[in-house]
């Protein structure tokens, strides 16, 4: 990976098996220490939990397969509005997306795949390939889109839904989680379940 790139909002993407919308809602982990982790990226190098370290950033899980993600990486989708905001931020923060589908899946996306996928929803940065799910099962990740808010010490602050931008249906919205853990203060606690997305298996 490129150290000296200009972009302060790293985008990465890793795959995932769906079940659908209707599956069962199960919380993803929060405030734990992130485990050391490397992967893939679509350029061919490698990311990993200690290059992301001494940063603020979002771990946002998708699937480009899934309907509700595409509504959220559309003009005025949450994930889009999360981006354009940050991006602009003089903070040192990354954006992390992340889903994970096993590689002998028929809708699996290998590197160029996902760069394209990335350059279409008008996204930046880079793809991160979870082929075995190993993050998702680590964070206890089990549907998309989920947003999880990561301190510089690379403790999990946050973790809740990510396909609203706004807090219109009643748990906290991933800007306000951020804003409070770059300000010191403490996460909001996301205590209901989403009435969007995907779930993951495996």
């Amino acid at each position: 990976m490129n150290r000296k790139s200009p972009l302060r909002l790293l985008t990465a993407v890793a795959l995932s098996s769906l079940t659908g919308c209707g599956a069962m809602y199960s919380a993803p982990k929060t405030n734990f220490d992130v485990q050391a982790w490397k992967l893939a990226t679509a350029d061919g190098d490698t990311l990993s939990s200690e290059t992301l370290k001494g940063r603020v950033g979002v771990v946002v899980w998708v699937d480009p397969t899934c309907a509700d993600v595409q509504d959220a990486t559309a003009s005025e989708g949450a994930l889009r509005l999360l981006e354009s905001r940050w991006m602009q931020d003089s903070r040192n923060i990354w954006l992390l997306y992340v889903s994970s589908r096993d590689a002998k899946d028929g809708s699996f996306m290998d590197g160029p795949m996902l760069k394209g996928w990335l350059k279409d929803q008008k996204l930046r940065g880079q793809a991160v390939i979870d082929d075995k799910g190993m993050l998702a099962k680590q964070w206890g990740v089990g549907r998309v889109p989920t947003a999880s808010v990561v301190d510089a010490a690379g403790h999990v602050r946050w973790s809740g839904p990510a396909e609203a931008a706004n807090d219109i249906f009643g748990y906290p919205d991933v800007s306000d989680a951020l804003d409070s853990v770059l300000q010191g203060k403490p996460a909001p606690v996301s205590a209901k379940p989403p009435t969007k997305g995907c779930g993951i298996s495996g």
